[in-house]
């Protein structure tokens, strides 16, 4: 843009996005999150009714409103010359890589299959087993038929899912009032889930496991993962070199 003669700020690519959400930004922690939405899954059936949109800090908006209507047209249109040059040039580097068949998985997506394996070991791993069983007995105390953490997200879903069904209604007064009662059904879950979870230190033997199985695979795979995030680096770099210029 500045090489045509245009004005224009380079973006921040790392900025996260402000979520505007009907129930206001989602500049909430990870535990006030829970604590006011249990895990989310009412939440997600208000998002059918009332979308989530998304914002990006853009400096380059006071930039374009101040030029006139035939200059705008030409900024504009220099834009998409640069955003197309940009995607043949250099891929996003927040972009998984293309895969043509026959080719050797990149190690993005090498690493991201045994994330996937580690994940399913944490899932069998005895300690961990034993754990959710106790866990399960202690929500069955408290009234809920559940046999793992994983499942409870599921289950308060599989109630949201005849609301979410309604969506052509529009958010009428009823299912305000059915997303509002699922919602305290919903923490009322979550609470038990909590309590016994912690009671039985569920995260903590969960946490654990994944850390002797990722340590382990650190150990064997190290060479490989620091040469995937300096290959992840290079291409924000040259990223950010671009936009810069």
């Amino acid at each position: 843009m500045r090489s045509e003669g245009f004005d224009y700020v380079p973006i921040d690519v790392t900025q996260p996005a402000l979520l505007s959400t009907p129930v206001g930004p989602m500049l909430l922690t990870e535990d006030e999150f829970r604590d006011q939405y249990g895990y989310g899954a009412a939440f997600n059936a208000r998002l059918a009714f009332e979308p989530m949109t998304a914002t990006f800090i853009n400096p380059n908006v006071d930039i374009v409103e101040a030029l006139g209507e035939s200059e705008r047209e030409a900024y504009n249109a220099q834009m998409r010359v640069c955003r197309r040059l940009l995607q043949e040039t250099l891929p996003n580097p927040f972009d998984p890589p293309l895969q043509r068949e026959g080719d050797e998985p990149s190690l993005q997506l090498w690493l991201m299959e045994q994330l996937a394996l580690i994940d399913e070991a944490v899932g069998k791993d005895p300690r961990v087993l034993a754990a959710e069983d106790s866990w399960s007995r202690c929500m069955a105390s408290e009234g809920y038929d559940l046999a793992s953490p994983a499942d409870a997200y599921e289950f308060i879903a599989e109630q949201a899912a005849p609301i979410v069904a309604r969506v052509s209604e529009g958010l009428t007064d009823e299912i305000e009032e059915a997303l509002q009662d699922l919602q305290v059904y919903e923490l009322q879950v979550s609470d038990a889930d909590w309590k016994c979870a912690e009671e039985l230190e569920l995260d903590e033997t969960m946490r654990t496991v994944r850390f002797e199985l990722e340590t382990k695979f650190l150990e064997e795979n190290g060479d490989r993962v620091a040469l995937l995030a300096a290959e992840k680096e290079a291409a924000l770099e040259a990223y950010r070199d671009f936009l810069d210029n």
